[in-house]
């Protein structure tokens, strides 16, 4: 009963200070001349220093794209590999790796599900390493007949494409990207640790167009990899990735050591980029700032990353953290999901960038004129400030850090990050 009272209270404090803004605004440089100053001062450093940030990042994101455009990923880990001599059932190459593509997706339009599907399919391990799962909300009319209709179109062009419902009216549940994505993934968790495989169920399906038994169906009657050969990557339902992003999260994946793999996040740099010729200049900028400031985080050094939109995090890890939140905490699921992960590793988390773009659409308003396109941007930020309700989150998990009884007390997942021969003494796991 406290801790609900203490979490609705710090969730209110982001509104609380907006709403102390406008007397502050109002009232202060005549009544607390001084305290207005020094905040004004400060509020230009800040929009100064996001000014130089977003320039820097900018330019370490070019010169990262440059370094690595070229780079085969896959042929690097093979040599790396065969010159190290690195044996043992915990050295993996880069097609080890399974990628579980989570697509959540409400009331999408079968124009987008069959782009994003398209370009998916084009890449060249699409069909030996992606399990691409169609997160679907079953308050969807229709949403399982679109479903297997997509299967049916691409059943052939991935390892597998499944699907997933996720019920409506479950108790304590906000419902959203982050409730479906934990229902999708929780879903195809248990399928694998159960089952030993992926598919929903082990059958053949025949395409309605050939009569004849598709790759891909054959390989869900056989046994896939264990969870630490998988990565679920999640993604809006209009984000298209490019084919290096998947081989050098892999690679990055698999070059870890088997502790580090455990506690690691990866992030591409998001471009708006589908449809923007024809939004209005005003959503085009504002998203053109959105792009540059998450290209800081290809600074080197940079401290502070988190994940945003389209994400990729290896299944060890959604398991042991107990997967995605589905509270209100949660319906900002990236930045969410990337402090859980933190406060859950003892603060040893790693949200890797990786330098390949994600495309995906600038917001479009119902009618095609510049006012409808402002009010759905706006629209679209009232969704992000949702996001704010983390900032109670981490403050409270932060004060559980400093004043709890060690970190156990910090989240009931913490035993799983601690190495099986220092239980008892609760030693973290060297992860590097």
């Amino acid at each position: 009963m406290i801790e609900t009272s203490v979490r609705v209270l710090l969730q209110r404090i982001p509104g609380t200070l907006i709403l102390l803004l406008f007397p502050l605004l109002m009232l202060g440089p005549y009544y607390a001349p001084v305290f207005f100053s020094v905040y004004f001062i400060f509020l230009t450093f800040a929009v100064f220093f996001l000014s130089v940030r977003s320039a820097l990042g900018i330019f370490a994101t070019w010169v990262k794209f440059i370094v690595e455009k070229d780079v085969d990923w896959m042929k690097l880990r093979t040599e790396e590999m065969h010159r190290r001599k690195l044996t043992g059932e915990a050295e993996m190459a880069v097609t080890d790796i399974v990628h579980v593509v989570v697509v959540p997706n409400y009331k999408e339009s079968m124009e987008t599900l069959v782009e994003t599907l398209d370009v998916l399919g084009s890449h060249d391990l699409a069909s030996t390493n992606y399990v691409v799962c169609l997160a679907m909300e079953e308050t969807e009319d229709g949403c399982v007949e679109k479903a297997e209709a997509l299967t049916r179109m691409y059943g052939e062009a991935f390892r597998l494409l499944t699907y997933t419902v996720h019920p409506k009216n479950i108790a304590g549940e906000i419902r959203g990207k982050s409730s479906n994505t934990n229902w999708a993934c929780t879903e195809l968790h248990k399928r694998l640790t159960t089952h030993g495989s992926l598919s929903l169920i082990p059958r053949i399906v025949v395409p309605a167009t050939t009569g004849a038994v598709s790759r891909a169906s054959t390989a869900t009657l056989s046994e896939d990899p264990g969870p630490e050969r998988h990565i679920f990557t999640c993604m809006d339902a209009d984000t298209c990735f490019a084919a290096d992003y998947f081989a050098c999260v892999a690679y990055r994946y698999v070059s870890m050591n088997v502790h580090a793999r455990k506690a690691a996040m990866f992030i591409p740099s998001l471009v708006f980029d589908r449809n923007s010729q024809s939004v209005n200049p005003v959503v085009r900028m504002i998203d053109v700032g959105w792009s540059a400031s998450q290209m800081a985080y290809f600074i080197p050094y940079y401290p502070f990353k988190y994940a945003t939109s389209a994400y990729s995090v290896p299944m060890e890890l959604a398991e042991a953290v107990n997967f995605w939140d589905t509270s209100r905490e949660a319906i900002g699921e990236d930045v969410h999901m990337t402090f859980k992960c933190m406060f859950a590793t003892g603060g040893r988390l790693r949200v890797i960038p990786i330098a390949s773009p994600a495309s995906q659409f600038n917001v479009v308003g119902k009618k095609e004129n510049f006012i409808s396109g402002c009010y759905a941007r706006i629209e679209q930020m009232k969704r992000h400030m949702w996001g704010s309700l983390d900032f109670g989150y981490t403050l409270r998990m932060g004060l559980r850090w400093s004043i709890g009884q060690g970190l156990d007390r910090c989240s009931t997942y913490w035993p799983l990050f601690i190495t099986p021969a220092n239980s008892t003494s609760g030693q973290l796991m060297p992860f590097w």
